[in-house]
């Protein structure tokens, strides 16, 4: 047990070769990297010598076996750091500054040397040096193949997943529909790269709102997966590796994908995928969890990836951002104070490791502002707005990191009392969710809330009801009534009307919440908001003795762990206010 969890061979089967070398490739990720790179050179020089002195069919057998051996040395590069490891890019750069003559010689090998480098850049996030190398690799499998051909369709849609992590969806969609036409037509439907392709699809149609198609080919790709699983076509690995190949082919409730997420990880674990495919999937449960609300569960995956993290000792990378994922997790559990503290040394970190304009640095960079938003922090709109201006630019306004920044953005603008943009940057946000996600997916959801809350910025009560009353139920048909996402729509809905003057309305809200309250799924920092809420009407209804119950409610907990430091100075401030009145009372 010992040695499994150290990642080195065990003992209970007889270890053959391939066994310790993946083994000894997750103890030594970074020299993984390195001899990853240094066979496909000596791959590259056995073909040619083959070639230069064997006959045509020996040579395309030596050919089709080095091909394979590529796709293990790709697997190792890849799993072998993270993908913005500062310490792999100088060993690419390396090996491709003498690619050239080597496709000279060997053109057939060097349509999958370049293929392999493309998808190499395009994992570290050098999308310029990723296009270069796949484009040059489909020319030369179009010159030797013809586009009709399984080789310039496999590589065509690696180049159409290129467009959509660039954000260019309209090409994004003609590169992957042209080589799925062709895989569908001479691999059949239940090929492995006919499904990458296709959940490839699914995912630009998702991207481009075009969710009713979206939902259609996700169908269609659920059925042939399984059809092909269980008529033996395809191995576990490889449908394993197809659904890794592509984001979510398909969105879903909350609920169903925090499902989805722990089958897929407990699958990984069954097959002992590569560390950095496993903390990948760690990381998606966490958001999964967060999604759905099960704060305990987010909080015991973060602490699952962060353990799995620091046993990769070669790279910092992977343990900055799970720990990024820890905070985010308390972060949901109301440990607001904590979190941000947290976030903005993992941000310093990972900006002086990568630099500041980084896909990595800048997720991180977008939870610091979100958990500051939630603090309600107007320091942190200079970093909202620059992480909004970042994903813009490199992903396009429909991308969903674009849209959570945005979304953010609003937020502050809420705080800046710039209502009415705040109210439209919702509107647009939500709006684009929903076509994007679909109306119950939990990214709108989230956005739904959010505009909940700048309609009582904005003061626009009678529309802010309206949706309020849409979104609750809307929430509970989803998720339950008691849900913690439920409770914080209906929460929302107690700070309308209370801004509207509407105390007693409020008051029997805010209760209803706290009766309702689900201990499992409730964030400390919901609980303490509302008792704070319930505090001042008690104090505006000169009802004082439930108002020192109430702030004793509120100091129970830790108020400025988990409040806003502006509503935390507030509840001081009216304690004070009470223990004055008393003091006066016991002088009379």
């Amino acid at each position: 047990m010992e040695n499994y969890l150290a990642d080195r061979p065990v003992e209970a089967g007889p270890p053959d070769a391939l066994y310790h070398l993946r083994k000894w490739v997750v103890r030594n990720r970074l020299l993984a990297a390195a001899a990853a790179l240094v066979l496909l050179g000596f791959a590259t020089s056995v073909v040619g010598f083959v070639r230069a002195n064997q006959n045509a069919r020996e040579a395309a057998n030596e050919a089709h076996k080095a091909a394979q051996a590529l796709q293990l040395i790709d697997e190792m590069f890849l799993a072998s750091g993270s993908p913005a490891a500062p310490q792999i890019r100088p060993l690419l750069d390396a090996f491709t500054h003498d690619l050239t003559q080597q496709i000279e010689r060997q053109p057939e090998l060097a349509i999958t040397l370049l293929e392999t480098v493309g998808r190499a850049y395009q994992r570290l996030g050098a999308f310029e040096e990723a296009e270069r190398h796949l484009s040059r690799a489909y020319a030369l499998a179009e010159a030797r193949h013809g586009t009709r051909s399984e080789t310039a369709a496999a590589v065509e849609a690696s180049v159409g997943w290129l467009h959509r992590d660039r954000g260019d969806y309209q090409a994004a969609r003609a590169a992957v529909a042209h080589a799925l036409h062709f895989q569908t037509e001479h691999l059949g439907a239940g090929h492995e790269a006919r499904l990458r392709s296709l959940a490839y699809l699914i995912d630009i149609e998702r991207q481009t709102g075009n969710a009713s198609a979206a939902d259609k080919l996700a169908a269609e790709w659920r059925a042939t997966l399984e059809s092909a699983q269980t008529k033996g076509r395809l191995s576990p690995s490889q449908v394993l590796s197809i659904r890794l190949a592509a984001r979510s082919p398909h969105t879903s409730t909350p609920l169903k994908k925090l499902e989805t997420a722990k089958r897929t990880l407990e699958q990984a674990r069954a097959e002992e995928v590569e560390p950095s495919r496993m903390l990948q999937l760690w990381h998606a449960q966490v958001d999964a969890a967060i999604s759905a609300g099960h704060t305990a569960e987010a909080e015991m995956a973060a602490r699952e990836a962060l353990q799995l993290a620091q046993s990769l000792h070669d790279d910092p990378v992977p343990t900055l951002l799970a720990r990024a994922k820890l905070a985010e997790a308390d972060a949901a559990r109301g440990q607001l104070r904590s979190a941000e503290k947290e976030l903005a040394r993992v941000l310093e970190e990972l900006t002086s490791l990568l630099g500041r304009e980084q896909p990595a640095t800048m997720r991180v960079a977008l939870s610091l502002s979100s958990v500051r938003l939630n603090r309600e922090l107007k320091s942190g709109a200079s970093l909202a707005r620059s992480v909004e201006r970042y994903h813009r630019e490199q992903l396009g306004t429909e991308n969903e990191l674009t849209l959570r920044s945005r979304m953010t953005l609003a937020g502050f603008l809420r705080l800046e009392g710039r209502h009415p943009e705040a109210l439209s940057y919702c509107q647009s946000v939500l709006a684009t969710m929903r076509t994007l996600f679909g109306v119950e997916d939990s990214r709108a959801l989230e956005a739904e809330r959010s505009l909940l809350s700048c309609y009582t910025g904005a003061k626009r009560f009678l529309d802010g009801r309206s949706f309020a009353t849409e979104t609750i139920n809307r929430h509970r048909s989803v998720l339950g009534a008691s849900h913690r996402w439920s409770l914080n729509c209906e929460r929302r809905l107690g700070d309308l009307v209370m801004q509207e003057g509407r105390w007693s309305e409020a008051e029997e809200v805010y209760r209803r919440v706290l009766k309702e309250q689900d201990p499992i799924s409730t964030d400390e920092s919901g609980s303490l908001l509302i008792r704070s809420r319930m505090a001042k009407i008690c104090e505006l209804k000169r009802r004082y003795s439930e108002e020192a119950e109430f702030l004793r409610g509120v100091f129970d907990g830790d108020p400025a762990e988990s409040l806003p430091p502006i509503v935390a100075a507030s509840v001081h401030l009216r304690l004070g206010r009470w223990h004055r009145r008393a003091f006066e009372r016991d002088e009379a």
